[in-house]
């Protein structure tokens, strides 16, 4: 039944769907770079201690820049010891860059719907399968769930009520912008150990 409605036209137009799915994302990643901005900042360069085990966060190009902007290039045997602002920082980011995903029901979905159309919806399929390949040639297995989760919500997004609605060139301009953020704000591998 969920399927069911989740195919049926939404009775919204091409705009109003590009501004439900570029508002959420936009939410959470002002919040998230000014974590992250003065997490970096409050944080401390120290000498990495070999052999002493525990978890190490993968790093997005983003969280890298900034780190780079505020330390600078941190000298070789050195890392950047995290306090509790830049952990969520760098959570804002991830999570930030899952939902803008350009699949289906996902606010990417949405975005990269308003901005093309029926088209996405193949675009949708090629990353879900380009996804599937990633975890398998890779062994990203962590991401099992969620690519389980994407496929059965289906990577097609349901029509809007007028699909042909112009969004004028400031909303194409901000979709493409806020959906380039997954590249630097999303890393395929969040935990290393």
């Amino acid at each position: 039944a969920i399927a069911e409605a989740a195919r049926e036209p939404m009775h919204l137009d091409r705009r109003a769907l590009f501004d439900i799915g570029i508002t959420g994302p936009l939410a959470g990643m002002v919040p998230a770079l000014v974590f992250t901005l003065v997490g970096i900042h409050q944080s401390d360069v120290v000498a990495i201690h070999r052999g002493l085990g525990g978890m190490e966060l993968g790093e997005p190009l983003l969280f890298t820049w900034l780190t780079k902007l505020v330390h600078g290039p941190l000298p070789e045997g050195f890392t950047l010891l995290l306090g509790p602002m830049a952990y969520a920082g760098w959570a804002g980011l991830l999570i930030t860059s899952l939902n803008l995903i350009p699949i289906g029901q996902l606010d990417g979905g949405h975005v990269l719907y308003a901005l093309l159309g029926k088209r996405a919806n193949t675009i949708g399929s090629l990353l879900l399968l380009g996804a599937v390949v990633a975890v398998v040639l890779y062994g990203y297995w962590s991401w099992l769930l969620m690519i389980f989760l994407l496929a059965i919500l289906g990577p097609e997004h349901p029509p809007t009520a007028d699909d042909r609605a112009p969004l004028g060139p400031l909303r194409i301009f901000l979709g493409w912008l806020v959906l380039a953020f997954i590249i630097i704000g999303f890393t395929p591998e969040p935990f290393k150990m």
